[in-house]
């Protein structure tokens, strides 16, 4: 029985090869028309590329936003180490109607990310705070790219307005097939 089994399963393996090598030869001898039923022309290779080109989803201002907050807490360590209880005011960010798109995202990921350290406290006055901080996002398009770079810029200032430090952050699009981000 078994005998059996294993001599059918290998004369339909057969036969399935030989059906399989007359269906090439029979597209070799048609030439090329065969082919072009089979092949597909595509005219841009990305299908969405100008959604890609103009617009930068929310995420991505998280992303810069995140690397700026990570550098500027580990920068003013020795002022919240030395002072205890510091106190910060986060101001509303400055951006252009390009930027828009996330900048909300961005100021709530750069506040929690504050919260979260335990390195400042967060007020919501002004007056309260020992320093605040300034957020500005820019869309910098660049000659003979197709992608902008996103600039996110934090700069701490004390309360006589004198600055601290600012960090800034860049992030652009790769030209590959996925579009991401660097």
């Amino acid at each position: 029985m078994k005998k059996l089994l294993a001599i059918l399963l290998t004369a339909s393996l057969l036969a399935a090869c030989q059906t399989n090598s007359n269906a090439r030869q029979e597209d070799a001898a048609a030439g090329e028309n065969s082919n072009a039923k089979n092949s597909y022309h595509i005219d841009r290779p990305y299908a969405m590329q100008s959604y890609y080109d103009e617009t930068a989803t929310p995420e991505v201002y998280s992303i810069v936003a995140t690397r700026a907050v990570n550098r500027m807490l580990d920068q003013t360590r020795p002022i919240y180490e030395n002072l205890g209880a510091t106190f910060l005011y986060i101001m509303e960010p400055k951006t252009s109607k390009e930027t828009e798109s996330g900048f909300y995202l961005s100021q709530m990921v750069a506040k929690k990310m504050i919260e979260g350290s335990k390195t400042y406290t967060i007020v919501n006055s002004m007056n309260e705070a020992d320093y605040y901080l300034e957020t500005l996002i820019t869309k910098i398009s660049i000659e003979g790219s197709d992608s902008p770079i996103i600039q996110y810029k934090l700069m701490m200032f004390d309360k006589k307005d004198r600055k601290v430090n600012e960090w800034i952050e860049n992030i652009r699009q790769v030209s590959n097939d996925d579009r991401s981000w660097l």
